[in-house]
């Protein structure tokens, strides 16, 4: 359990860690044939809702650093709300946690994609009362990123565990 807390905290204070250059003279910094150091750096993320019997939301934002070309690393966060009202009481669950990543780029639009995630994940026991427990994954796979028209290509995944 100290482990996976420590694991937390350092995606945490990676987030802290890896923010872009925040003033004029930062961002003209140069770093070689790849660019300024703005360019290197990448925001996204996914924001999920649903509706019905269970209601649920879900926020993920991500910040990631172009180490080459072909090579990036990143950190994701995670936060989950569900509210399930098929039961005569309503449940409600919150979710956190963080991952680190790697992607690397082999052929255009192909990655190779490598995380390690920590979840503390809430859940209701048979007695309705609630507890936690916190799992962590390593995840890879592959992902496909083609353009739709949009500024923004979306992204296919398909990731083992």
């Amino acid at each position: 359990m100290v482990k996976k807390s420590v694991v937390l905290v350092l995606c945490l204070a990676l987030s802290v860690v890896c923010s872009p250059p925040s003033s004029a003279a930062g961002a003209a910094a140069s770093v070689g044939k790849t660019g300024s150091i703005s360019k290197r750096w990448f925001v996204g993320g996914w924001l999920g809702l649903g509706f019905g019997d269970v209601t649920w939301a879900q926020l993920s934002p991500l910040i990631g650093y172009h180490v080459s070309k072909r090579a990036s690393v990143g950190a994701s966060f995670l936060y989950r709300y569900r509210k399930d009202t098929r039961y005569q009481q309503d449940l409600s669950t919150t979710d956190y946690g963080g991952s680190l990543f790697a992607r690397y780029n082999v052929v255009k639009p192909f990655f190779v994609h490598a995380e390690y995630e920590v979840l503390d994940f809430e859940y209701y026991r048979a007695d309705l009362t609630t507890d936690r427990k916190v799992y962590d994954s390593l995840l890879a796979g592959g992902e496909c990123r083609m353009a739709s028209g949009a500024a923004r290509p979306p992204t296919w995944s398909c990731s083992t565990t």
